[in-house]
């Protein structure tokens, strides 16, 4: 489900939250475009401690924000002196208690190799496995992935009818139902819950004599 209240207008961020029975994640998606000016570097970094500051005084059980943010660094954990924001995300990440997965270059050219794209979650107990795969086709950044473990309570199990239709005599149904008093529900009752009761207890009625379970 998309969460666009946490999301910051007018720049590059999707959030979205994917619940099971007991947990929430939230994800948010991210792209930072390079070679921009110093205001406009601002203005991501701002934006970038906003959703991140959004995304967490949700308390959801995990927080993941991925993206190409164009670091433009060899290493997560090197200097930082190539890229336009410096060790700013790097501290940002360290201030929030957030974990960065990726710790190998994600774009090659002919001269060098670059980490631009990157994970962070905030619950790296629940990250079973994480990095970064070939480039689809012709594209020039390779794929990063991420995988989550979590125990998800099973649903509690139930007892249902299963119709057999290929068994089902359906001549003899088609002709129970042509033949069935629906029209007796209008004059016998009057509340419309009660009518459609009265209509669906025909049909099962009907079903169960000529359709095998």
């Amino acid at each position: 489900m998309r969460r666009q209240e946490l999301e910051i207008q007018g720049l590059e961020f999707l959030c979205i939250e994917v619940k099971t029975k007991d947990k929430s994640i939230l994800v948010s998606v991210c792209y930072r475009p390079p070679n921009v000016t110093a205001n406009e570097r601002k203005k991501f970094t701002d934006s970038f401690t906003a959703v991140i500051e959004n995304m967490k005084s949700h308390s959801p059980d995990v927080c993941l924000i991925l993206g190409d943010f164009n670091d433009r660094c060899v290493s997560w954990f090197d200097s930082h002196s190539h890229s336009e924001l410096g060790l700013t995300l790097f501290n940002l990440a360290h201030r929030y208690g957030l974990s960065q997965l990726i710790d190998e270059p994600t774009r090659y050219t002919d001269s060098n190799a670059t980490l631009l794209d990157l994970i962070f979650t905030d619950n790296e107990r629940c990250v079973s496995d994480f990095g970064v795969s070939p480039p689809l086709l012709n594209l020039d950044h390779c794929i990063i992935f991420c995988k989550l473990s979590l125990k998800v309570s099973k649903s509690n199990a139930f007892q249902r009818r299963v119709w057999d239709y290929k068994s089902a005599d359906f001549n003899s149904l088609n002709t129970a139902l042509l033949n069935a008093p629906f029209d007796t529900a209008y004059e016998i009752f009057d509340d419309v819950n009660d009518i459609a009761s009265y209509t669906s207890d025909l049909i099962t009625s009907a079903c169960s004599e000529f359709t095998f379970e």
